[in-house]
């Protein structure tokens, strides 16, 4: 939402579509592609944002060297990295540089600071999926609106019903 060295913003590929306030639900670092969440939904925003809310977000990694596999043990276990715990609900070879890896409280870069940790550097980073939204085949810039069944659906992985 805002940037202080003046690099353009992802909200501002809403603009002038969207007129009224949004919120985001999450970030992904400048390095990072792939699937965010505007809302102008407030109550939506914060449940799918904060780590208690349970939700998932899952990523497409490819690294710069093979991945050993004691990574993807010791992140579903929990990592210490500079006294910081990191834990991955799910990390999966997809390849012998790439995986997969489902994060359910996604702390700042956890999955490059896990990975720097090992000697490894994330060529690519990329969200796949929040809760029940996928990415699927949206072209990088571009957006959608959400159906009252996809809003719902994301109510519902945050343990709620939608608006009371």
């Amino acid at each position: 939402m805002a940037d202080p060295e003046g690099r353009p913003l992802a909200v501002d590929l809403l603009k002038p579509a969207v007129a009224e306030r949004v919120y985001n639900v999450g970030r992904l670092d400048q390095w990072s592609s792939g699937l965010l969440l505007f809302t102008n939904d407030g109550e939506l925003a914060a449940l799918l944002g904060h780590p208690s809310g349970g939700i998932e977000k899952e990523y497409e990694v490819r690294t710069d060297l093979d991945i050993p596999n004691t990574v993807f043990f010791s992140f579903e276990r929990g990592v210490l990295v500079d006294g910081e715990r990191y834990r991955a609900k799910s990390a999966v070879r997809t390849g012998p540089r790439s995986a997969r890896i489902i994060l359910v409280e996604g702390k700042n870069r956890e999955i490059r600071r896990v990975l720097q940790s090992y000697g490894l550097r994330a060529l690519a980073l990329r969200r796949v999926r929040i809760g029940p939204l996928e990415l699927g085949d949206l072209v990088e810039g571009g957006y959608r609106e959400l159906s009252a069944e996809e809003v719902a659906a994301l109510y519902a992985a945050a343990g709620k019903s939608g608006k009371q």
